[in-house]
């Protein structure tokens, strides 16, 4: 389909996106930078180009115009559209290009600054006063024609180094402009390698590869150690410096970051079901999505959305997105009505509509969209159309059945898709294992042909795709065992010995059949967990945003310690449950902060509504274990006008009663809200603990109920639906929201 919306609407509303304004006076540029095609075959990469064209696609949707676009980059697909690239991604081009647009830059305007490509780190030795890198390593982004490490410089020849950028920013910020900067990349040393050839990508290249000498870094780390007193436990923010303070007309800076200064980003193919699939970074393409999508008003927002993306992807060591800055002020700045539909043209000849909208708003071939009059867009609609292709930001509707013939129609009409449902299907890598024998692959292929025979008498949907493609779970045959394995941790090049980071194992029976049964059982815990995060991250705190107010801390653990990182085989100090801390500190809901044994995660909920709202919690763990909070299992009832409630969750990374080290990675507890109606319970969840399946060890029954509420339905669906159960809804539960708190729980090895 070719790509003539967006040509067609950009002389005309230039968004295509109704309902959202900008000021008047402010113009927006955009920088962005996308590198492909590094010097060296191994560090290749194939998101960038695409992720480039997507930014482009999204921004035009937004209103920026093509010449304060400027594109950086060594290629860019344009297969759904021309994007003109104005210059190579070198070190040079990509300063000057910078320092220009802080030579146009005014009051009020807006900078987009966006890097698709490597990172990594080098150490810092040059004193930089008050803004230091904490852990002494100073991140970089890797342009076309980086060289190597210069002794003589302390520093990777034409490497962007994240202060030397901040000084461009703050020339940008000083004259009173905004900065959005979104850097997909990382700075990560540490290595892994992924399930198939083509399934994943890291957007890294090591410090050795650079040319730096073994032994630097640490030296970086142990110096930054003795200037604070002691070693950096928790992760910082990559390119911290970008935030620091500029002069006194400052403008904001807000900053979105594909992974901590610790972890590695990812690009993979995406979307994950439906559509043409390309490689893409990950948060690249979720943000894309958001922005695409409209409705996220505030930073937060499209933060949110993000967050929700990267949930698709299962496992307690995926890469966890950073966000920063006024997270609450308006995307873009712009300022207007709430998001009411797509621009929908009505031909001057044939039966087809365009619309700007396609795969990144969710769309797909068979979705229904409604029709509505611009002059009264809250009325009845005029028509009802079907989706019959998608490209990736457009697609061409057919009627279905309209009040009047199509040519009395208005000539421009509002598009509104019907909900996408909800996938509650888990998407499994066939078995591979390259040090394997034939025996046991034999078994597993004869495991899993059984489990596919099965269909929908399984207890969970599956769908099953080659190792190379991207899945959810990915199951390596090693060591006489299946090993489910998630993208980001497909197989660790450093030991495990403790196991912490693993996801179910399935030893490899006797028979094909017991084996079968045990895969199904570790599938189901993975698709449960992953099935309830999805459901929460579609719900979102939107619905109940005016209602309930939710407060977030962290409580760093207060017990006796020897060093910075103690072991975590020892008792923790009982922190208190109906109060926070004073020296408990605030985070931001949408970040996931680093969290250690003993600490504490502290939430103040708070009902600013008239109408009492039920709070129910589910601890995801990082194995994909479903718990109950023991002290909330009955959920909680907020009632308007009442003190605060406390919910606390010590976490811990080690069993002291069975002295044994727990799994650690990234977990989630799920908050789910619902506001209470006039006719009572009956939208409510009346019993928490049929969700909390734990760690699955028995073929457990689907949850079965005569009078089941919407959200009830929804959940169940999500933990016991059986094989016929493979997408749900959650567009009729009108005031039932909830929030997604993440964090990092870390072990003491891991930072040493």
């Amino acid at each position: 389909m070719r790509p003539v919306v967006r040509q067609m609407l950009a002389g005309f509303f230039g968004l295509g996106l109704l309902g959202l304004s900008s000021p008047a006076l402010a113009e927006k540029y955009a920088l962005l930078v996308g590198i492909s095609d590094y010097p060296r075959a191994e560090d290749q990469l194939f998101g960038p180009a695409n992720d480039v064209a997507l930014m482009w696609t999204v921004l035009r949707q937004r209103g920026f115009e093509p010449e304060n676009i400027v594109v950086l980059a060594d290629r860019v697909n344009q297969e759904d559209g021309p994007v003109p690239i104005s210059g190579a991604p070198t070190y040079g081009v990509i300063i000057e290009a910078l320092a220009r647009m802080g030579e146009r830059a005014e009051p009020g305007d807006f900078l987009f600054l966006y890097l698709s490509g490597h990172g990594s780190q080098v150490p810092e030795f040059a004193d930089t006063g008050a803004t230091r890198e904490p852990d002494g390593l100073n991140e970089i982004f890797l342009p076309l024609d980086v060289g190597s490490w210069r002794n003589e410089e302390e520093r990777v020849e034409n490497s962007l180094v994240d202060d030397e950028v901040g000084t461009l920013i703050h020339a940008i910020r000083d004259k009173g402009a905004t900065v959005w900067v979104v850097v997909d990349a990382c700075y990560s040393a540490t290595m892994t390698r992924s399930a198939g050839d083509s399934a994943l990508r890291y957007r890294t290249r090591s410090p050795e590869s650079l040319g730096i000498p073994p032994g630097l870094l640490q030296s970086a780390r142990q110096a930054a150690a003795t200037r604070s007193g002691t070693a950096a436990r928790r992760s910082e923010a990559p390119w911290a410096r970008l935030a620091a303070a500029g002069g006194a007309g400052e403008g904001d800076i807000i900053a979105f970051f594909a992974a901590q200064s610790d972890q590695l980003a990812i690009e993979t193919d995406l979307p994950k079901r439906g559509g043409e699939r390309r490689a893409h970074g990950l948060l690249s393409y979720y943000l894309a999505e958001a922005l695409a999508r409209g409705a996220q008003v505030t930073y937060r927002d499209i933060a949110n959305q993000v967050m929700a993306g990267f949930a698709k992807h299962p496992g307690s060591d995926m890469p966890t997105p950073l966000f920063e800055g006024p997270l609450d002020q308006a995307t873009f700045g712009e300022a207007g009505a709430a998001f009411q539909g797509y621009l929908v043209e009505r031909p001057l000849s044939g039966d087809r509509l365009q619309m700007p909208a396609g795969r990144l708003q969710g769309l797909e071939p068979g979705l229904t969209v409604s029709l509505h009059d611009p002059a009264e867009p809250e009325g009845a609609p005029l028509a009802l159309a079907e989706v019959t292709a998608v490209g990736v930001a457009d697609s061409e509707l057919e009627i279905l059945s309209s009040e009047k013939p199509l040519y009395r129609l208005p000539r421009r009409l509002i598009g509104r898709p019907q909900e996408v449902p909800l996938s509650l299907s888990l998407t499994v890598g066939l078995p591979f294992g390259p040090t394997a024998t034939a025996e046991e692959l034999a078994l597993a292929e004869a495991a899993l042909a059984l489990l596919q025979q099965k269909g929908g008498a399984r207890l969970l949907a599956l769908d099953f795709v080659p190792a190379s493609a991207a899945a959810d779970i990915y199951l390596r045959v090693e060591e006489g065992a299946l090993w489910l394995l998630n993208g980001q941790a497909a197989w660790r090049e450093e030991p495990d010995p403790q196991g912490r980071h693993r996801l179910p194992i399935v030893p490899l029976a006797d028979g094909a059949e017991e084996t079968a049964d045990a895969l199904e059982l570790a599938l189901r815990q993975v698709a449960q967990a992953k099935n309830l995060i999805t459901v929460a991250g579609a719900l979102g705190q939107d619905p109940l945003q005016d209602s309930l107010k939710v407060e977030s801390y962290l409580l760093a653990d207060r017990g006796p310690r020897t060093s910075a990182t103690p072991a975590d085989n020892r008792d923790c100090q009982r922190e208190p449950h109906d109060r926070i801390p004073a020296d408990a500190q605030p985070f931001e809901l949408v970040n996931t902060p680093d969290i250690f044994h003993c600490d504490a995660i502290y939430l103040r909920l708070e009902n600013l509504g008239d109408k009492p709202i039920d709070i129910g919690l589910l601890y995801v763990g990082g194995e994909g274990c479903i718990y109950q909070l023991g002290r909330y299992r009955d959920g909680i009832r907020l009632m308007p006008g009442a003190a605060p409630e406390i919910v606390k969750v010590q976490l811990v990374s080690w069993n002291t009663r069975s002295n044994e080290a727990l799994p650690i990675g990234v977990e989630r507890l799920l908050l789910f809200a619902n506001e209470l109606q006039d006719d009572g319970d009956l939208a409510t969840v009346r019993t928490w603990r049929q969700f909390a399946r734990g760690c699955l060890e028995s073929r457990e029954q689907p949850i079965r109920g005569a009078a089941l509420s919407g959200l009830e339905q929804l959940l169940a669906d999500a933990v016991a639906g059986n094989g016929q159960v493979r997408s749900a809804a959650v567009s009729k539960l009108d005031r039932t929201a909830a929030l997604v708190v993440g964090w990092r729980l870390r072990a003491p090895l891991e930072v040493e």
